[in-house]
């Protein structure tokens, strides 16, 4: 055996002889995926049997799971990325007595020249890996961070071979404001958890105006956290900033019972009031805060803190001696909370009916679009909600009629008729003969020129109720003048067409006199 060459199995079976020494410190392990280039060829006589080379592509497997002979997966496993080395494989770490096929014959000592190209990275971005991850420490939890929070990291990055960035100290940075690639922030919201280390090779199609022009950027980089931040309305108004995030299942959601630990400030840092204790039911609005301050709870989880920043857009009517239109930081704890699915029946009915009441005053005032958020938010706590006692069921089945009516009157107020029409739909399937309900279905198919159908649904609501006669008869007025119209149209169409095909039959018909006048 050359004294360059290895015996990396302990027992000559597996020799391995470096022609390339490889990059870093880093070896594949088990369940790695690894690309690789090869030649192989038989040790007998150096004929090649095979060659990715030859195909112009790399061969890709996982290490250590038996996808290829156990001497490559015994070889590869010593290898460091852009090594390149001959392996000298023993019919026992390759195809055994049997050989494979006719081109390896059995009992073969087999030689192969392979080339590490990488490993153990994942494509996170296109099929062309734009970018590539190799996760060194895979970290806890099962969240990645998202566009807008801020994580904490530290990292070294090289590109052409040279390093043009380093932060030794853990220092926070916000996604999306470009401070970092394209690619690195794709993998940290796509493979990156609390405490993953990883190296981010991005192409510079993902890394436009970091590093050399035109060349590879890589970052040895580490996740130690983030803290998780919500655009509550997407408008910059209500903003949540999360200490740290959390990967706790227990989430406050509309209409939850929960404990708070609540203390405010203005921008410039006046205290309006120090901590105290809040226990409400979320969306009710009766905190006593601004009304959005209930809307941001409701991207926080158990035992979170957070800081919520609200805009003077948001806080309209003030509170606690602060002006209208002031903005405001609340600090809040989530100290408790009873989510709404585990919340009594009638519990849920009092929250439902609370922003149903809510939702009808808004309408009344003519701001449609709050009344109908009130109204959906009244049906998504009973929507799911199921109870075998009879009284409770027929309790819920008339609390979601009512949200099905409230949001047909929205959207008939908003001459949106398909919508209009699904909830008439899912009104009448809890009570077929409601009067309201058929007479919005009417007017709905009116609009959508279903005439029949409107005719049949309006005269069933007035022999419900007799009372909504006058309004029944107008809308009937005005489907029999939309069916006038279309027959008007349809008969000048028809005139025209069939005019057109008499004049020509005409024309045709004096042409053959004609003829036949000459002829004679």
């Amino acid at each position: 055996m050359a004294a360059n060459t290895i015996d990396i199995s302990g027992d000559g079976g597996v020799l391995k002889e470096i022609l390339v020494e490889g990059t870093g410190t880093n070896h594949p392990i088990k369940d790695d995926e690894v690309f690789v280039h090869y030649v192989g060829t038989l040790a007998s006589d150096g004929s090649k049997f095979d060659s990715s080379r030859d195909r112009n592509s790399p061969f890709k497997f996982t290490i250590g799971t038996g996808n290829v002979i156990k001497g490559w997966d015994i070889g590869v496993a010593t290898m460091k990325q852009g090594e390149k080395s001959i392996f000298t494989i023993r019919s026992d770490y390759a195809y055994g007595d049997k050989g494979s096929g006719p081109k390896i014959p059995p009992k073969a000592t087999l030689k192969f020249e392979i080339e590490l190209l990488r490993f153990g990275e994942i494509e996170v971005e296109n099929t062309y890996g734009g970018v590539r991850v190799r996760l060194i420490e895979k970290g806890d939890g099962w969240l990645h961070p998202r566009a807008g929070d801020e994580v904490f990291i530290k990292y070294v990055a090289t590109s052409g071979g040279e390093e043009f960035a380093r932060v030794d100290e853990v220092t926070k940075v916000p996604l999306g404001q470009r401070l970092l690639p394209d690619g690195v922030e794709t993998a940290l919201q796509h493979e990156l958890r609390k405490g993953s280390k990883a190296i981010i090779t991005c192409k510079p199609s993902h890394s436009s105006g970091f590093g050399v022009p035109g060349a590879e950027v890589v970052y040895n980089l580490e996740l130690t956290d983030w803290n998780a931040v919500f655009d509550v309305f997407h408008d910059g108004g209500v903003i949540v900033r999360c200490n740290g995030h959390s990967d706790h299942h227990k989430r406050v959601d509309d209409g939850c019972k929960g404990t708070f630990e609540v203390s405010a400030k203005h921008l410039d840092g006046t205290v309006i009031f120090e901590t105290r204790t809040l226990d409400i039911r979320v969306g009710d609005e009766q905190s006593g805060l601004p009304p959005a301050f209930e809307n941001a709870v409701q991207v926080l989880k158990f035992e979170q803190t957070a800081t919520v920043t609200i805009d003077g857009r948001y806080n309209s009517l003030g509170f606690e001696g602060v002006a209208p239109n002031t903005p405001v930081q609340i600090f809040v704890k989530v100290v408790e909370c009873q989510q709404s699915h585990i919340t009594p029946v009638e519990e849920k009915l009092i929250a439902c009916n609370f922003r149903r009441e809510a939702g009808n005053a808004l309408f009344k005032k003519g701001d449609l679009a709050k009344a109908l958020e009130k109204y959906n938010s009244a049906f998504n706590i009973v929507q799911f909600t199921y109870e075998s006692d009879e009284e409770k069921k027929k309790q819920l089945e008339q609390a979601k009629l009512l949200c099905h009516l409230n949001r047909s009157a929205v959207y008939k107020k908003r001459n949106e008729a398909e919508p209009c029409l699904t909830e008439c739909d899912s009104a009448l399937k809890l009570d077929p003969t409601n009067a309201k309900a058929l007479f919005r279905r009417g007017w709905a198919h009116y609009m959508l020129s279903d005439l029949d159908s409107a005719i049949i649904d309006l005269k069933q609501a007035k022999q419900s109720d007799p009372s909504v006669a006058g309004e029944v008869d107008g809308q009937l007025q005005l489907v029999a003048k939309k069916q006038k119209a279309i027959d008007d149209r349809d008969k000048r169409m028809y005139a025209k067409m069939f005019g057109g095909v008499r004049e020509e039959a005409g024309a045709k018909k004096s042409e053959s006199a004609g003829t036949r006048s000459r002829v004679g």
